[in-house]
């Protein structure tokens, strides 16, 4: 697994353990909201896999969340706590519109995260037409790792609002 995760671009900080494996001592540990904040400041990938899973997102704060955003440096990881922390909390608008902004690549990657999630679920009040000139600037210019949520935030709008899917394509 630590090949794997190594060509995916992990770092040393990992110990190999198996997705499978981390979900199960997840089940036994059922939510654990102070281990999990525990387990994410050790810096190590399946910790933080682990945390994410036995977190309960609700009792994170926006600042918590800003802090915790910078300290991932694994895309797997990233995806996952925009999937299953960010995705609903009820901060996530604040902090997509503040992320966006970043320098911060993990935390642009999560704001657009966020954005991909706006486009498809809730896009009132976004000008999508600005969206498309940003995508088309920014995009070219950006780290891979932000390019891949900028990527679904622009497929996003070809798929969920058709009167722009040529400007999308």
């Amino acid at each position: 697994m630590m090949a794997i995760n190594t060509k995916a671009g992990a770092g040393k900080n990992q110990f190999g353990v198996k997705m499978g494996d981390i979900r199960n001592i997840a089940k036994k540990l059922k939510i654990n909201h102070e281990l999990g904040l525990q387990l994410w400041n050790a810096g190590n990938i399946e910790a933080q896999f682990l945390a994410i899973l036995i977190m309960k997102p609700d009792l994170l704060s926006a600042q918590q969340l800003d802090a915790m955003v910078q300290q991932i440096d694994f895309t797997h990881v990233a995806d996952w706590f925009s999937s299953y922390i960010l995705k609903d909390h009820p901060a996530k608008e604040e902090l997509r519109i503040k992320w966006l902004k970043s320098k911060n690549k993990w935390a642009l990657r999560a704001g657009w995260s966020l954005m991909a999630g706006k486009i498809a679920r809730d896009a009132d009040g976004l000008d999508i037409d600005a969206l498309l000139k940003q995508l088309h600037k920014e995009m070219p210019k950006a780290e891979p790792e932000v390019q891949w949520t900028m990527n679904f935030a622009l497929a996003y709008i070809g798929i969920y609002h058709p009167i722009y899917r040529k400007q999308a394509l």
